[in-house]
């Protein structure tokens, strides 16, 4: 018995049927290109539980045109249709579809401010998250996204807190980290910030206090706005409730920052920033009609011992996005390499050198995808040693 899926997309704003052809589907794991009539499953539909499709997003192909079907051996109960005009996902009620030409389901567009941050929606990297056999069991994380700034001259970060989001599951599930050691916190104010790392009198925050002196390893990430003082040009984290324009007063300094966490007793710190400083972002200018600036940032690796430090964009640059992917640009490329992809030798075990190379990559890596999405440089920043492995798998 085969079944037709139909699937709908929207093009100009208005509903119509797209009906696309590809081959019959086995086993439980299938990537095929697409543009033909249907997709036809041979296999009983009770064996399908989920339907995820592709269209004009990449299941690692660069002609971004495939379709991904991911089988598992339980009824189906959603189909997830992602494409570059529409986001929407349709329910379907599974008995229904083990009947000969059981009707399509009807979508329900799910638009705006939402569509892109669904958790039904997984992008490529979400549904392949590799788990590991690591352990870390007094090992902290900091993550925060920044998406929904209060000021409405700050344009938001569309997939900051889906950034957040898919690293803290990596975290878990591919790093050993216990979902209890991890602080998340989407959308920070500056009295988060200042809670979680400490102020300029007091550098005993929320982790300090976690950390277990020479035992936790600490791993931070940050995906959101940075901006300079254009008074100092020092950089600063963009709290949501931050004014850039006066990020002196109500930002988070970056030197203070690493200040303060250098006097945390960690084993080690892996600190992962998807932002840039210059005062430009992917959504338009922090900083009205001033110039970008090139920030002035303390070397962190002068104050803090046994780290790894990888940042988006070098100081002149704008950390850029991959709506198609739907995370940021050099956070889609980070967890991609801890995923498995940056094991050049494939020997189980991915170092420093090698994320390092895999992120900076000219041909392959974000710098070129910088170019070829928008047209912009964008060179990640890489520091530590370089033969510290990162995941074993």
């Amino acid at each position: 018995m085969k079944v037709s899926l139909v699937i709908y997309a929207i093009v100009v704003a208005v509903l119509v049927n797209t009906v696309f052809a590809g081959p019959e589907i086995t086993g439980t794991d299938a990537v095929f290109e697409m543009g033909l009539e249907s997709v036809n499953i041979p296999t009983p539909v009770a064996s399908l539980t989920e339907l995820v499709v592709h269209n004009a997003t990449a299941v690692w192909t660069q002609a971004f045109s495939s379709v991904r079907l991911q089988t598992k051996p339980s009824p189906v109960k959603r189909v997830f249709v992602h494409n570059a005009d529409a986001v929407f996902a349709a329910d379907l009620i599974a008995p229904a579809l083990t009947a000969e030409g059981s009707p399509s389901p009807q979508p329900s567009p799910v638009k705006g401010e939402g569509a892109e941050e669904m958790a039904t929606l997984p992008a490529d990297i979400e549904l392949e998250i590799p788990e590991t056999s690591m352990n870390n069991p007094d090992g902290i994380a900091v993550v925060i996204g920044n998406r929904d700034y209060i000021s409405t001259s700050v344009p938001k970060v569309d997939y900051a807190i889906r950034d957040a989001t898919a690293m803290k599951n990596f975290l878990i599930k591919t790093l050993g980290f216990k979902e209890g050691n991890i602080l998340f916190v989407e959308n920070a104010t500056q009295a988060q910030f200042n809670s979680l790392f400490g102020t300029e009198k007091e550098h005993r925050g929320r982790l300090f206090d976690l950390v277990k002196p020479g035992k936790s390893d600490v791993f931070i990430y940050y995906s959101g706005h940075g901006a300079p003082d254009p008074e100092s040009d020092q950089g600063y984290f963009v709290p949501v409730d931050c004014d850039p324009r006066r990020v002196k007063l109500n930002g988070y300094s970056l030197n203070l920052f690493y200040q303060n966490i250098s006097q945390i007793p960690a084993n080690s710190f892996t600190i992962v920033i998807d932002a840039c400083f210059s005062g430009i972002s992917h959504g338009g200018s922090l900083l009205g009609a001033i110039s970008p600036i090139v920030p002035t940032i303390e070397n962190p690796m002068m104050l803090l011992t046994d780290a790894t430090i990888m940042t988006a964009a070098r100081g002149d640059e704008v950390s850029g996005w991959y709506p198609e992917k739907r995370h940021g640009l050099f956070t889609y490329f980070f967890l991609k390499g801890i995923s498995g992809d940056a094991d050049v030798d494939e020997n189980g075990e991915t170092t420093v050198t090698e994320l390092k190379n895999f992120l900076t990559d000219e041909t392959e890596g974000v710098p070129y995808w910088a170019r070829r999405l928008h047209s912009k440089e964008q060179h990640p920043d890489v520091f530590g040693e370089e033969g510290k492995v990162i995941v074993k798998y």
